[in-house]
């Protein structure tokens, strides 16, 4: 059991099946503790992972206007793509794409000038698959998914609309969805009514500000860049794409169907996130660890239930998902 006052930093929003309303809007805490800054539900969060479902959206817009094909070969798209004859962005999105892990540590090693997902192509050049496409989830260890897919999903997605990914990002998803409060920014810049991540000194239980003057560490497989958004933001994203506005409904439906049946009682892998059955239907479940934040996105379909729990505090942390799933289970009774 746990209680949201145990975490003194934490912003949450809970939408409960009331059509496209938002049920519930908490902000508690404070997003700056030296200058005592509360939060608020538009303070900006950087969600790391979370933002693969961006990317997924967009994969399916190109798929929609026939740009694109989910299961054509990565290789009728680039044709030097290391196994594109096997590899489909099916596979890249749901994660199960077989491509070896491609670490944040090995493209620090080349040439910062280049794009992560062109170092990445070299580095997987001459490689074997780790396994046969479609069969099983790609996980780095433990429950985190390999950066690789998504790197490639970006780098497909630019190259099928001809623009950057945050041109992209913006243009498709972020302007038509009213998300007025989501910005796309390279580590270290300074973003407008965000949070500071913090971590725990000690015992004492003091908060301290995460490493590199309290800025994120910048992965290169992000190519540096970070987006940053809000609880509301990422429900108008929910409400946008569930209602059609973003994509047809029945790849909407496809977003939120189950695609491989993971080991033990882990549940599926998805389109971005995975995906377990409940005794409430099918719930979608994306988890984001970043140093001093931690990010939930949750959805109980059949209820038209949309969990996030944002918190910038690393560390005393519940198991992923639990906070997220307290709350839907709490708001469903």
């Amino acid at each position: 059991m746990f209680k949201i006052d145990c975490y003194p930093t934490i912003l949450v929003v809970v939408l409960l099946g009331m059509g496209y309303y938002i049920a519930a809007n908490v902000a508690r805490g404070l997003a700056d503790a030296d200058r005592r800054i509360k939060m608020s539900p538009t303070t900006r969060f950087p969600l790391g992972a979370i933002a693969d479902l961006f990317a997924v959206t967009a994969v399916l817009q190109l798929h929609e206007k026939g740009q694109m094909a989910l299961d054509a070969p990565i290789g009728t798209i680039i044709a030097d793509f290391p196994h594109g004859d096997k590899v489909t962005t099916h596979h890249l999105i749901s994660r199960t794409s077989g491509l070896p892990h491609i670490s944040d540590y090995q493209l620090e090693n080349d040439d910062r000038n280049r794009k992560a997902a062109d170092m990445a192509l070299d580095l997987l050049a001459g490689r074997e698959l780790s396994y046969e496409p479609g069969t099983k989830f790609h996980v780095t260890g433990g429950d985190s998914p390999t950066p690789t897919d998504f790197l490639m999903v970006r780098y497909v997605i630019e190259k099928v609309s001809g623009q950057s990914y945050e041109e992209y990002l913006d243009e498709h998803i972020f302007q038509p969805a009213g998300m007025t409060n989501t910005v796309i920014a390279k580590v270290g810049s300074d973003i407008e009514n965000s949070a500071l991540g913090y971590t725990v000194e000690g015992q004492t239980g003091a908060r301290a500000p995460t490493e590199v003057d309290q800025e994120l560490v910048p992965r290169p497989s992000d190519d540096g860049l970070i987006v940053w958004s809000t609880g509301e933001d990422l429900f108008r994203w929910y409400r946008a794409l569930t209602r059609g506005d973003l994509i047809e409904p029945e790849l909407v439906r496809q977003m939120f169907t189950p695609v491989l049946k993971l080991s033990g009682d882990s549940g599926h892998a998805g389109y971005g996130w995975k995906i377990r059955q409940t005794a409430f239907g099918y719930s979608t479940l994306l988890v984001a660890n970043l140093p001093g934040y931690n990010v939930e996105v949750r959805t109980i379909s059949d209820e038209d239930l949309f969990v996030v729990v944002f918190t910038n505090i690393e560390d005393f942390y519940p198991p992923r998902g639990q906070i997220s799933w307290k709350l839907a289970t709490l708001a469903l009774r």
